[in-house]
């Protein structure tokens, strides 16, 4: 499809800037257009198929990766999970959408998203242009909701001993959750990992479920306080 002289020149400084994802404020202080022009820009470029509309108010240009346009999707937010494991290369399983940590509580057609409270948001980094978790940070998020992450099984072999042990043990601790301390012990033992941290003193009392979307089986583990319902 034809497009314009216009057109052209804001599709190359949108690139030249790197922002394949955008917004019509960044639009208009890139191209120093007033409001009205910017938005006749815009539904120009979407109705020829240069640009697609995320949400509302955000863009990006055709055949933009998807990792990156998740990047920008809400903020602030990184992806995790199942998503960010797979991205490591930790599994091959891939998850239907893109699932994303975030603070706020966020609905999209296109991407999951797992709210965490602020002190559980961190552990995340930029690669490229993408903003995504640690691959430590992305297990310990997976056993603190396993549901995002394809389950307790699919975490499991997840595990290998080239991880950072230590960065391990500080995130599960920082997430002050015991079920994640319970389940990383279990997980670190069932495979034989050997770990010099001791994760038993903040285990506390009563028992948790290994894998909390499924029913007890009463098949408890003493040292870690789980029931081992997988």
């Amino acid at each position: 499809m034809q497009i314009s002289k216009g057109e052209s020149n804001a599709l190359e400084i949108l690139k030249t800037n790197n922002l394949e994802v955008f917004s019509i404020k960044d639009l208009k202080l890139l191209l120093s257009l007033k409001p009205t022009k910017v938005y006749n820009l815009i539904k120009s470029l979407k109705n020829k198929g240069f640009i697609e509309v995320i949400r509302k108010g955000l863009y990006c240009i055709r055949g933009t990766d998807e990792m990156i346009i998740a990047s920008r999707i809400v903020y602030p937010s990184y992806i995790s999970f199942l998503s960010a494991l797979n991205y490591y290369e930790l599994t091959e399983q891939v998850s239907k959408k893109i699932t994303l940590a975030t603070t706020k509580r966020k609905k999209h057609k296109d991407y999951a998203f797992a709210t965490l409270s602020k002190d559980k948001f961190f552990g995340y980094t930029h690669i490229d242009k993408i903003i995504i978790s640690e691959k430590e940070k992305a297990l310990i998020d997976s056993l603190y909701l396993p549901r995002y992450a394809g389950g307790i099984k699919t975490i499991i072999t997840c595990f290998t001993k080239k991880l950072n042990k230590k960065k391990l043990y500080e995130y599960a601790m920082r997430m002050k959750s015991k079920a994640v301390i319970r389940r990383l012990g279990y997980i670190l033992d069932y495979l034989h990992i050997e770990f010099k941290f001791n994760l038993r003193k903040k285990i506390g009392k009563g028992y948790e479920l290994l894998e909390p979307s499924k029913e007890r089986k009463y098949k408890y583990d003493k040292k870690w306080m789980l029931d081992v319902n997988i």
